[in-house]
């Protein structure tokens, strides 16, 4: 059951659950996930919101925000605005995760296409698909592997 994290277009990180280690993120800035337990485990998960969290002038889309270059692409890695195009440049790790987390269970094969058809819907905009296609070249393909705590100094 580890915790896999996908910082936009950073090495994605592996999380192995050990007992006592408590990891803190905000979800709504990072994709994430949770591979399925090959033993018995437990998971305590808060969530907080607010009113000044994600507001729609955050988080909206614009054609301003869809510049191909790196001052726009670091901006993208540290905003909300992210969540909205994270599916599409995240297709194929969006979709191994439901299949993992939901195969064989009521609404999968629904989740699933309507993951499809979200995606399939930013690709066919025609000033979108070329900034995601750049998005999805740029995404790093490192992993990196988070298993004992850190040492104590």
């Amino acid at each position: 059951g580890e915790l896999v994290l996908h910082p936009f277009l950073q090495p994605e990180v592996v999380i192995a659950p050990l007992l006592g280690r408590a990891v803190l993120f905000r979800s709504d800035f990072l994709l994430h996930s949770v591979r399925p337990a090959m033993a018995a485990r437990f998971c305590f998960t808060i969530w907080l919101d607010s009113t000044t969290t994600n507001r729609d002038e955050e988080c909206n889309l614009t054609a301003k925000a869809l510049k191909v270059d790196a001052d726009n692409v670091e901006f993208l890695m540290h905003s909300p605005l992210q969540r909205a195009i994270s599916r599409a440049v995240y297709a194929e790790e969006y979709e191994d995760s439901l299949l993992a987390c939901m195969s064989g269970t009521p609404g999968c094969t629904e989740m699933l296409e309507g993951h499809q058809q979200h995606v399939a819907q930013q690709l066919s905009h025609t000033q979108l698909r070329p900034f995601l296609q750049h998005l999805r070249e740029l995404k790093s393909t490192d992993v990196v592997y988070i298993q004992q705590p850190a040492l104590e100094s």
